[in-house]
């Protein structure tokens, strides 16, 4: 009975292996994509390698136009710098998907940053922005973009055309006014203007199909205003 049994275990044993999926070996065009490059001089020694650069908390004070020599760029991070200015070269990166320059010291962009036509995620947060180049609506693809923490007075007209927007923040800022042209934005779902100048929001915000969660505190506005305000978008006021 033992010999029976133990002849029964490895049966079973054998089924189980054979029957257990084989893990598909991962292509070498996805070891590269998957590859995180972590220095400018690694990433330079092969450009067309290089996916996805993370450069935040570097210390890096400047960038070099080389910077513009990664053809296949994917995601590039170089928040948490002390970066005063983006040169140029940024907008040859073409099939740049994320972007991170958050927690820098910019306040301007280059108007090259529009040439990212597959840009989808872009951060700008805690900066010293003082504009941004109408050339933003050439972003077409962009679902994120946080511009929250800067010294912005207006949003660029042009901001409408970025249809594709899901998710907007603009917390602190200096913002008076917000454009009316947001109501053009019918996949907004989050939108965030804390903490601005402003004395109003446009009607048109209340036609966003697919708006969610907005809100809107610590700005100017009047106490009829704010009633009035409270009224008409209370029900998206997620975390006020």
């Amino acid at each position: 009975m033992k010999s029976i049994a133990l002849l029964f275990s490895s049966i079973l044993v054998s089924v189980l292996l054979f029957a257990a999926p084989m893990t598909k070996a991962a292509t070498p065009q996805q070891d590269a994509e998957n590859r995180v490059f972590t220095t400018l001089e690694e990433a330079l020694a092969q450009p067309e390698a290089v996916y996805n650069l993370d450069l935040r908390s570097k210390q890096l004070t400047e960038l070099p136009p080389e910077i513009g020599n990664f053809p296949n760029l994917r995601r590039l991070n170089l928040a948490g710098n002390s970066l005063t200015a983006v040169p140029p070269e940024i907008g040859k990166l073409t099939k740049l998907e994320w972007l991170s320059l958050a927690s820098n010291e910019l306040a301007t962009l280059p108007a090259e940053i529009g040439n990212l036509k597959h840009l989808q995620e872009l951060y700008l947060a805690a900066n010293q922005l003082t504009a941004i180049p109408a050339e933003i609506g050439n972003l077409t693809s962009l679902q994120t973009l946080g511009l929250s923490v800067n010294q912005l007075t207006v949003l660029p007209n042009e901001i409408e055309k970025l249809t594709m927007l899901v998710t907007l923040r603009v917390n602190s800022n200096l913002l008076t006014a917000i454009p009316p042209g947001i109501g053009k934005l019918k996949k907004l779902e989050n939108l965030q203007v804390n903490n601005n100048q402003l004395t109003d929001l446009p009607i048109e915000i209340k036609n966003l199909p697919k708006l969610k969660a907005m809100s809107y505190e610590n700005n100017q506005f009047s106490p009829e205003k704010q009633i009035e305000i409270d009224k008409l978008y209370g029900p998206f006021q997620v975390f006020k």
